[in-house]
């Protein structure tokens, strides 16, 4: 199971490397952001996160700085933690799921938001389509 969701991330964090304007080629540090509603400590999407990153030539503190947002399971603060990340410059935001990433989306149409774990994106009004998701979050179902 593991090994399976390992994979979805990394195909995830590829669409990263396969996004111009988030790796071009510059001397600055990338800056993505992360929203959790769970607790950084035990959190296991920022865990892959970073080991998926570091597999592909991302290392926090040399080419990369992640703006970290958790709400450590108190939903209510999410909103405040999300307006946040956006107002702090990020070129990409990762929400783990489908509440991180509807949360995200009111505060942003541009910033591209991918979702780790998809669940049923279009019905949620995420994507137009799977083939062609439009607007600005997109993931892994």
């Amino acid at each position: 199971m593991r090994r399976f969701r390992r994979r979805q991330l990394l195909g995830l964090l590829g669409a990263f490397a396969a996004a111009p304007h988030l790796l071009a080629q510059t001397k600055e540090r990338i800056r993505i952001g992360y929203m959790g509603s769970d607790v950084l400590s035990t959190s296991i999407g920022r865990k892959w996160m970073v080991s998926a990153l570091r597999d592909i030539g991302f290392a926090e503190d040399q080419n990369l700085t992640i703006e970290w947002r958790f709400a450590e399971g108190q939903i209510d603060r999410m909103p405040e933690l999300a307006e946040g990340l956006v107002k702090s410059g990020v070129r990409a935001i990762v929400a783990p799921t489908n509440l991180e990433a509807e949360i995200v989306r009111r505060y942003t149409k541009s910033i591209p938001i991918m979702m780790l774990y998809a669940v049923e994106p279009v019905r949620m009004g995420f994507a137009a389509s799977l083939s062609r998701p439009g607007g600005n979050v997109t993931g892994v179902m």
